[in-house]
């Protein structure tokens, strides 16, 4: 019998006290962090609010969809565009790197 309460702390004792004595709820706390899986990767340690996923990068909600969507049709009518940003870029870190 003392192997099943050898992992609760004082606050479950006292909760389950509580509600057995119907002073206050018997309710569990849901945890904060409940992780989803991509479906694109299969990763298990996706945040529920995260747009993107941490491991693949996939869109994982409309708005990140319709936002991925948006910079790959940009990227489409404009390539000089993504160009520049690389050569500014890659000038900040030879810049970065000749101060030091």
């Amino acid at each position: 019998m003392v192997e099943k309460y050898v992992n609760l702390s004082s606050v479950d004792v006292e909760n389950a006290v509580m509600g057995i004595a119907g002073i206050k709820d018997m309710e569990v706390p849901k945890s904060v962090f409940v992780p989803g899986v991509c479906p694109h990767c299969l990763c298990k340690e996706v945040p529920p609010t995260a747009g993107y996923c941490p491991e693949c990068g996939g869109s994982l909600t409309e708005e990140a969809m319709d936002e991925t969507e948006r910079i790959v049709r940009s990227v489409r009518e404009n390539p000089q565009s993504i160009r520049k940003l690389v050569d500014e870029m890659v000038e900040e870190k030879i810049q970065k790197a000749t101060a030091k």
